[in-house]
């Protein structure tokens, strides 16, 4: 059925009431093969958070499950590799964290290519 509805051009990031993505309910349900097919989305959203403030790498530490905790965090550890190598302001990977609550930067100019001073959050 995820394939089918991918084929054909599902939001992979619509949410239900609870703002619990695909990608969450899947971990949540212990969904491998469907974990597998939502990363392989190019849009799809992995800090999406739900009503409880949780994301889908959230649940895959909460449940214990290794093998799509492994998954999802290749999966970030790749696109921010990618986003590293692709961007030349080297801020941006950093002001990506901080929208999603990761880290909290303190200061930065780039014009005066000022060291970054950044936390992250617990």
């Amino acid at each position: 059925m995820v394939e089918f509805l991918l084929k054909n051009n599902a939001n992979v990031n619509a949410v239900d009431f609870l703002n619990r993505s695909a990608l969450i309910l899947a971990v949540t349900l212990g969904e491998k093969d469907i974990v597998v097919l939502l990363l392989q989305q190019h849009n799809i959203d992995v800090f999406s958070r739900d009503a409880h403030g949780k994301t889908a790498e959230d649940y895959a530490i909460e449940t214990q499950n290794k093998v799509i905790l492994r998954l999802i965090s290749e999966y970030i550890r790749e696109k921010t590799s990618e986003e590293l190598s692709i961007n030349s302001d080297p801020a941006k990977p950093c002001l990506h964290m901080c929208q999603y609550g990761i880290v909290q930067m303190s200061q930065y100019s780039r014009e005066n290519n000022e060291e970054m001073n950044v936390e992250v959050k617990e």
